[in-house]
């Protein structure tokens, strides 16, 4: 069992809530780790209060023991109220399963307040009450009385040695079978206990003997992939995206794109072998439509791994302790699919709001950014969260400062916009449209100087629709630069939020580079669109929609 559970339940708590979905395997590491001496009794209420050793072996003999006096929640505590220690004078503790379901209960409140008073004016007192709960929320009224501690998932250790254990089972009734099929040597490769990372111990038995039934006695690494992949398309909270999307895919970034295959070396074999610190995180701010979505998708798709779309807005549930239990289980969920890449949209719309939550929803948005914030810092697995925002002023400082990057993503310079078209025109093309080669990109570009990413797949979209439209149904970079000058940019109307990021962004006219966040794109800083003064000292100098008569580019 682990340490900081067993320093618990040495130090005998007066209630310890214990937070795990693992109750079966929590109640028998406890049994084992308690002394012979000491006194373990387990409450569901289904059977009431039974000892510990009595609870486990009716999981093999289905005989149904039950106290029917303490069946009924109150009733139980009644009864440790009454039995304060041991009758060996020893340590007593009693485990009460399901308490989710019984803490919202005043009553049960100021019966579990009654035992830890008693507990702690009772010179005879050695018990312990130990809460089983999925959500860990403890009610205001017993939080003074209250540890609360997470029970971990199984490490790699306690994984491989359930898989061990199912395949030595197997291999009793056939010889040949192996974990997975396929394998190259003695031992289960450790790529295989990676895959079942995240699960609990139930899970990964029943899942290894359920391949193992259905596929004639094949099991493979990808299949348990795929059941992890499962286990999100089960809920609602986040979404498995898959993606072919490379960084060839996409046009300019190029400074942003050298920083993520820095990210990516971390997670290879070699980089882990060299030492290489892992990243945690990446924000980019700037322009809709730029590339900040694709950059991620591509970055998933780079490192091989999953990609997860992650959505906070969905989190919020107007039941009490809904949120926070909501935020709890997808982050469970983004661990068992774990390594990937989680992406979240506008983080701004979904995590803002901290100053104001205490006064506008009980400090629940407090709670549920508390709840993401600490993970995000402390979590062990393998997830790189990559974040956009099209705006700051709602983002707590304490949510921008855990990533460890911040990006910004302008509108692409001529040579990005001239790659922009080629890629679009590529993706689309079909001979019946034309002379690809005819097509001047170097054309389209400059005349393009304040169009998004997006809106330059909309001019390629409208030009192929025009093109079949006209006389000779052919595509030209005449009808390409109709488009174009056809089209109102975004950034007109969104010209005061933009320079109002800009202004945030900040310029360092030294080092040629943003202040609170770093430039995407090499190049000049967003010619055509953004003008930076070099011989400013106000670190605020950028200017949109300038000129290159207003003022000088620094390029």
């Amino acid at each position: 069992m682990e340490a900081s559970l067993q320093g618990y339940l040495t130090s005998l708590p007066y209630i310890l809530i214990i937070k795990t979905q693992e109750e079966d395997r929590l109640v028998q590491e406890i049994h084992r780790s308690i002394n012979s001496e000491d006194e373990l009794n387990i409450w569901n209420p289904s059977f009431g209060i039974l000892p510990s050793g009595q609870y486990i072996d009716e999981w093999d003999s289905m005989s149904h023991p039950m106290d029917k006096d303490t069946i009924q929640v109150n009733a139980a505590l009644v009864q440790m109220y009454k039995n304060p220690a041991a009758k060996s004078g020893k340590r007593l503790y009693y485990m009460m399963l399901d308490s989710d379901r019984y803490l919202a209960d005043m009553t049960v409140q100021r019966r579990l307040r009654n035992i830890a008073v008693s507990s702690t004016n009772n010179s005879r007192v050695f018990r312990s009450i130990l809460l089983v709960s999925e959500s860990g929320v403890v009610p205001s009224a017993l939080e003074p009385y209250v540890v609360v501690h997470d029970f971990d998932k199984p490490d790699d250790a306690l994984i491989r040695q359930v898989v061990e254990g199912v395949e030595t089972i197997i291999q009793m009734h056939n010889s040949d079978f192996q974990i997975p099929h396929n394998r190259d040597g003695d031992t289960i490769p450790d790529e295989f206990i990676e895959a079942c990372r995240g699960l609990t111990v139930f899970q990964i038995k029943e899942t290894l003997m359920h391949f193992a039934v259905n596929n004639n006695m094949e099991i493979s690494l990808q299949d348990m992939q795929d059941y992890r992949k499962g286990i999100i398309q089960k809920t609602s909270l986040l979404e498995l995206v898959d993606t072919d999307i490379t960084f060839d895919d996409i046009a300019g970034l190029d400074k942003l794109k050298v920083r993520l295959d820095e990210v990516r070396a971390a997670w290879t074999k070699e980089g882990r072998e060299y030492g290489v610190p892992s990243c945690r995180g990446l924000l980019q701010v700037g322009v809709p439509g730029c590339g900040k979505s694709l950059i991620a998708k591509a970055l998933s798709n780079e490192m091989d791994v999953t990609f997860v779309k992650f959505d906070p807005s969905n989190l919020f549930s107007s039941r009490v302790g809904d949120s926070e239990r909501n935020m709890r289980a997808a982050l469970t969920y983004i661990e068992a699919v774990s390594p990937c890449v989680v992406f979240i949209d506008e983080i701004e719309k979904g995590l803002a709001g901290i100053q104001s939550s205490s006064y506008s929803d009980s400090g629940t948005t407090a709670r549920v950014i508390g709840t993401f914030l600490s993970w995000f810092q402390d979590h062990d697995e393998d997830v790189f969260i990559i974040a956009t925002a099209n705006g700051i002023d709602n983002l707590p400082p304490e949510l921008i400062s855990r990533f460890e990057e911040k990006y910004f993503v302008g509108l692409p310079n001529e040579q990005a916009r001239k790659d922009c078209f080629e890629i679009q025109f590529k993706k689309y093309w079909k001979d019946t449209m034309g002379d690809f080669d005819s097509l001047d990109f170097g054309e389209m570009a400059k005349f393009s100087d304040r169009l998004t990413g997006r809106e330059i797949e909309q001019v390629v979209m409208d030009s192929i629709r025009k093109g079949f439209m006209s006389k000779d149904r052919k595509v030209t970079t005449g009808i390409v630069t109709e488009i174009i000058e056809s089209k109102p940019p975004l950034v007109l109307t969104m010209e005061e939020e933009i320079q109002h990021l800009l202004d945030w962004v900040g310029y360092d006219t030294h080092r040629k580079e943003g202040v609170r966040a770093r430039f995407a794109s090499t190049g000049d800083i967003v010619e055509g669109n953004v003008i930076y003064d070099a011989d400013a000292t106000d670190s605020r100098a950028g200017k949109l929609f300038g000129t290159k008569d207003d003022t000088d580019i620094v390029s």
